[in-house]
């Protein structure tokens, strides 16, 4: 996998985790009219009534947000289990700043982990669909 490679898995991710936020923020956010944005003063409680009034639907976000924890939180494990020596490698090579060198450990290291960091896009993507069937089948609730 080269740099562009890389960089497009970021991309990518990165695209499909907002779809996932743009659910969750039509639902708790601005639509239901916070004052101040969702971090602002009236947030805290609106989700709390929010929660109160549609269980369901509470359940079906806290349940994704869990499973989408844990599809990232495994990959340090596995990528460190299988690629170990590349990581020591690349801190190694990166301690003096973006050399040639660190590239290459860097390189090195993302062709090594790519089995354990490909779960990520498929993890995402089984709790994306498991969200919004969670989500349909709440209806109104």
């Amino acid at each position: 996998m080269n740099r562009r490679s890389g960089i497009a898995i970021i991309g990518i991710l990165g695209i499909s985790c907002l779809g996932t936020s743009g659910v969750a923020w039509g639902w708790f956010g601005h639509e239901h009219g916070h004052q101040g944005g969702p971090f602002g003063p009236q947030a805290g409680a609106e989700r709390v009534i929010e929660r109160l009034v549609h269980p369901c639907r509470a359940g079906c976000f806290d349940t994704s947000r869990t499973c989408f924890k844990s599809g990232v939180s495994n990959v340090p494990t596995c990528v460190t289990g299988k690629c170990a020596s590349e990581v020591t490698a690349a801190q190694v090579a990166c301690k003096s700043g973006e050399t040639s060198g660190c590239r290459e450990a860097m390189n090195t290291l993302r062709i090594c982990s790519q089995p354990c960091t490909d779960t990520i896009a498929t993890s995402q993507a089984t709790c994306r669909t498991t969200m919004m069937s969670c989500l349909s089948s709440c209806g109104q609730s």
